[in-house]
């Protein structure tokens, strides 16, 4: 009887190394494909798609450098099925590179996509009720005021120099939602320049520091998000990077998406020689968060950009 189950265990320990060697080894994703806008216009938001499929049948997710310095993760998608991401660029070339990594960290090849945002020749322009108006109502015109700081329009008004920019966060009041938690980990601010030699731009960083808020109880009150020195001239969009969001709905907390991660405000400001120009992002918290069924929520912020 003892040969036999010694004869056992040695013949299970030889088949040991070959069972190991039988395990599959996990393969990598395809190179991705990208789908986009390749020839659009500055300042504008365009959505690319990704796509790519992976052999072991993991889900997976993509890492997309847009070319102009900033970079961002996408959530995971099952293989097979579209993600996409949305990007702002100001004026100039750029190339898309995105990759696909699966849930075991297999990294595909890099795809790329080269995207041409057109340069307008910057022309300066001055016009003396446009000054007037932009100066007496800084909140109003968003639009007209974005148009002409990418066209290079106001680029005659600006003053070389340095003035102080303060950044808040306030909540307007709402009803409903008893907590509304966000963890913002980075803010920057798009330098556009003061003349046609900025044709690029800028990305500055406000802040780097991880804060946390509850914008619920921000209504009526502001809280302070960062201040810095800046350059004088004009800043065409604020970037917020969030890297959490919670609600709380009748006593229960739910998470919330946002897309990308990211929150892009196109709302142009002139910082201006030895003056403190102050903003205050107002969310609305009411219209920004947004039900998608099985209790499940996402965050499309609502934000107005306050000049003070």
């Amino acid at each position: 009887m003892k040969k036999k189950i010694l004869g056992i265990l040695v013949c299970l320990t030889m088949l040991m190394p070959a069972l190991s060697m039988t395990a599959i080894a996990n393969e990598p994703p395809a190179t991705p494909t990208i789908d986009g806008e390749t020839n659009g216009k500055a300042g504008e938001t365009y959505e690319y798609t990704f796509l790519s499929t992976d052999p072991d049948g993991d889900d997976i997710s993509y890492s997309v450098e847009w070319g102009c310095g900033e970079s961002e993760i996408t959530d995971f998608y099952p293989s097979g099925e579209n993600a996409t991401a949305s990007h702002n660029y100001a004026k100039g070339e750029y190339t898309i590179r995105v990759k696909a990594v699966d849930i075991n960290q297999a990294e595909s090849d890099w795809a790329t996509l080269d995207i041409s945002m057109p340069k307008n020749k910057a022309t300066d322009f001055n016009f003396p009720l446009l000054s007037w108006l932009f100066e007496r109502f800084p909140n109003a015109f968003p639009i007209l005021k974005y148009l002409l700081v990418v066209s290079g329009l106001l680029n005659g008004w600006v003053e070389e120099g340095t003035g102080t920019l303060v950044m808040q966060i306030t909540d307007a009041p709402g009803l409903n939602i008893t907590e509304a938690i966000v963890n913002i980990s980075q803010i920057r601010v798009h330098y556009a320049g003061t003349n046609q030699n900025d044709t690029n731009g800028t990305w500055i960083n406000i802040s780097n520091e991880s804060q946390t808020f509850d914008l619920i109880q921000l209504q009526n009150a502001t809280e302070f998000l960062g201040e810095t020195n800046l350059s004088a001239g004009w800043y065409t969009q604020i970037r917020l990077s969030v890297d959490k969001a919670l609600v709380t709905i009748d006593g229960v907390q739910y998470d919330l998406k946002i897309s990308s991660k990211k929150v892009k405000l196109i709302k142009p400001f002139l910082v201006q020689d030895n003056e403190t120009l102050t903003l205050t992002l107002d969310f609305d918290v009411q219209k920004s968060v947004h039900r998608t069924g099985n209790d499940k929520y996402i965050m499309k912020p609502t934000i107005k950009v306050i000049q003070e």
